[in-house]
Order: structure tokens, then sequence, then C-alpha cells
């Protein structure tokens, strides 16, 4: 969903913007703002129909009907194309906007290779590279929710006696018993629902296997799931090259990245910008505009230079609402 719109600095001052204020005041260049802002809401393709009445309450004009769309079109700020209203080189202008349904789409791919990667891989296979609502839908497959306890121990050794056998008769002579085999059980790692969970459950797995001689079994490492590691993978391209200007600190491999990065890695991912790689490329856009963020302060007494963000300290959990208040 698109947040915000590119608004020349020479708008105010544009021929057609002067026109259309002469023509219907300041309350038809209002209008026509709302009407973009709409547009990035809810038509991102910039096709916003083709009922003038329908543009106009969009558009939040109050004068006279049929008076906005007319000015518009006779301004060409909108152009009329097969019976449709599409705004004035809209693609040109506000290019993020509007690919805003696209990158949608391949935020969707990139969660169904989590829900349905068998499906994800075919639909990569055939050039897709995004895929919309109603195929998310149909193709993720129902994860299952657990609690927080996310091991199950088994035993393989369920027989039961039936005590209504009488027991045999003892041996004349009484042989020692064979000293009992030790039994064994499995400790079974569920999948979780989420990194953190799936480290704790590996944790006491491995606790209760040596307590009572378990074979464990544990879950593929995050950097292992080819969807992460290509998500992490374009986190790290993108932070470096937007970043290195700057003197900020670059990244390494990810394969060389500590556990707890990863953790806050797919958490900011998932809770924090909906699986969406625009919205990284925003955040870090954002943060590079301003002084704190890049070292561009005094530095605080007793330090020789000044703080600088780096990638850590912007995914950290407790940061989130710093974060969110620079973005």
């Amino acid at each position: 969903m698109n947040t915000d719109i590119r608004l020349s600095v020479f708008f105010l001052d544009h021929p057609k913007t002067v026109k259309l204020k002469r023509r219907l005041g300041l309350e038809g260049v209002e209008s026509l703002i709302r009407l973009w802002t709409w547009a990035a809401l809810n038509r991102p393709d910039g096709d916003v129909g083709q009922d003038s009445d329908d543009i106009e309450i969009a558009a939040r004009w109050d004068g006279e009907p049929g008076a906005f769309v007319s000015a518009l079109e006779s301004l060409k700020w909108i152009d009329l194309r097969d019976g449709r209203y599409l705004l004035h080189d809209w693609q040109e202008h506000n290019p993020w906007a509007a690919d805003a349904d696209e990158r949608s789409d391949e935020a969707r791919l990139s969660r169904l290779f989590r829900t349905n990667p068998e499906k994800a891989k075919e639909l990569k296979a055939q050039g897709r590279t995004g895929i919309t609502h109603e195929e998310y839908q149909k193709f993720k497959k129902v994860i299952q929710k657990y609690d927080r306890s996310t091991t199950v121990v088994r035993s393989n050794n369920d027989s039961t006696t039936d005590r209504s056998t009488p027991a045999p008769a003892p041996a004349p002579v009484p042989a020692p018993a064979p000293a009992p085999a030790p039994i064994k059980k499995t400790v079974v790692v569920e999948e979780v629902a989420t990194p953190l969970a799936r480290t704790h459950a590996q944790a006491r797995a491995t606790a209760a296997a040596a307590a009572v001689n378990c074979v464990v079994v544990e879950c593929e490492h995050p950097k292992a799931q080819p969807a992460i590691a290509e998500m992490l993978g374009k986190i790290r391209e993108l932070w470096n090259e937007k970043c290195a200007p700057f003197g900020i600190a670059e990244l390494a491999e990810t394969k060389r990245w500590p556990d707890s990065r990863i953790k806050n890695a797919i958490r900011f991912w998932e809770t924090q910008i909906d699986c969406d790689i625009g919205k990284w490329e925003q955040i870090i856009d954002h943060l590079l505009t301003k002084p704190l963020m890049i070292g561009k302060t005094k530095p605080k007494d007793g330090f020789d230079e000044p703080w600088t963000m780096n990638f850590d300290w912007v995914i950290h959990p407790e940061n989130t609402i710093k974060v969110r208040e620079y973005y």
C-alpha cells in the first residue's frame, strides 16, 4: 500500500496549476492533490474510472458538478481513453506509486515460498515474478499454529501388559534376568511459527534428549531455507548499496551473520515492513536524510566521533519505535 506520492517543487507555479486555480480557486488545486492521493491508495495504475461523479467524490470536490473533471480534462491533468479517465503521465511522475500492485504481487510470491514452496518454485520456473491476492489465497497451505510447547516426546516402546493373563510359574532355578535395554524416546521438534520459537524449541529438545537418552531431530536453520536466504540477500544488497556512500558500515555475506541478526532481520521483515522489499528501501532512504542517522551531528561528550546508525540498530526490536518516528 502506498503511503505517499511525489509532488514537484514547481507544482504550484506550473502554468496548468495557475490556470486551474483561476478557474476553480484553491479548492480545485486541493481537489487535484486529493485525487492523486486517492489514486495512490485505490487506483495505483492511474485509472480513476469512467464516472465523473465518482471522480469528484474521490477528490472531495464540493463545487459545481462536472466542473472539476471538465477543467482537469481541458488542462490535460487527466486523459480520456476508451471511455476511461487516466491521470496524465502518472507512471512518469509517480513511478513508485504506480508500481505498488506489482510490488505487492512480488511480496505475495515471496510469502508463498514459506507456505507452499513447491508451488512457488513451479511459478518461478514459469517466469512469474508475482501473484495476485486471489492466487495467493488459492495456493497457500494452511500453517498449523502452535502453542508455546513446541517439543513433543513420543516413546517408541508403548507396549502394554494384559493384567488378566496369569503370570508364568517361576523357574526351578532362578536365573539372573538380563539387564533391560534402555528405552529410547524420540524428541521431535515441530515446525513453529517464528524463528525465535524454533530456536527455543531446539534448545529444549537438546536438553530433553541428554536427560532421557533420546534422538533429536532438529528443524532446518533459517539460513538454509531458500526463501529466507533470498530475502536476507535482498536486504543486505539494498543496505550496502545505499549506505556505502555515507560511510556507514556495510554488511558481510549473510552466511556469516550471527543467529541474533538473522532472527531480528526476519522479525523486522515480517512484522514491520510486511515482507515488502520496497518498504525496506523507503525506510533506508528516509533514514539517510536524517543528520543524526548518518553522523552529521556533534559528538556526545566523551566521544571523538558522532554516533551513526548501523544495520543491527535499525532492525533491533527495542528500536522499532525510534525507527518508526524517524520514518
